[in-house]
């Protein structure tokens, strides 16, 4: 008995909504009587909704207690089969330990891709500035944090962004 498949060669990420058609043989010998028979399917891709968050500085960022406007840079990057619009909110954990927490965070898109806070890059506005990301693009985005005048030489604060589809 012999038995093949025709199927189309395997992308590593198909687009969302893109038709794939199938089409399976099974062709077969018994006792002498010889039969094949096929069937076709079509289906269209659905659309994978993933995103990652990266933070991009080398190393923690070093500042004194009451320094204002401290940056971190992330890259969010869609990482699914279609395009989306990506919610952002940004997270300032409160202080563990030694540790300390920082204030006053505010979001900027990196407007001019350079990776630093300057005048060009735009406050991110939920809902109204959201970053729109076609599959496999990113965007940078930096957070600007005031650290308190208490805080400590060699203690830490934590920061996290998280990035939401807004596709449903």
């Amino acid at each position: 008995m012999a038995l093949a498949f025709v199927v189309p060669a395997a992308a590593s990420q198909v687009a969302a909504g893109t038709r794939i058609s199938n089409t399976a043989v099974v062709a077969f010998t018994q006792q002498g009587r010889s039969t094949s028979a096929s069937a076709s399917a079509t289906f269209l891709v659905d659309q994978l909704l993933d995103v990652t968050v990266t933070w991009q500085d080398s190393s923690p960022v070093l500042a004194p207690a009451g320094a204002v406007d401290r940056s971190l840079l992330f890259k969010v990057t869609n990482t699914g089969n279609g395009a989306d619009v990506y919610s952002l909110n940004l997270l300032a954990l409160p202080a563990a330990g030694e540790d300390f927490a920082v204030t006053g965070c505010r979001l900027y898109l990196d407007s001019d891709s350079n990776g630093i806070w300057t005048d060009a890059d735009a406050p991110y506005v939920p809902g109204s500035n959201d970053p729109s990301l076609a599959a496999g693009a990113s965007t940078q985005v930096l957070a600007l944090c005031n650290i308190p005048a208490n805080a400590v030489d060699r203690h830490f604060a934590n920061v996290q962004l998280t990035a939401t589809p807004t596709t449903f």
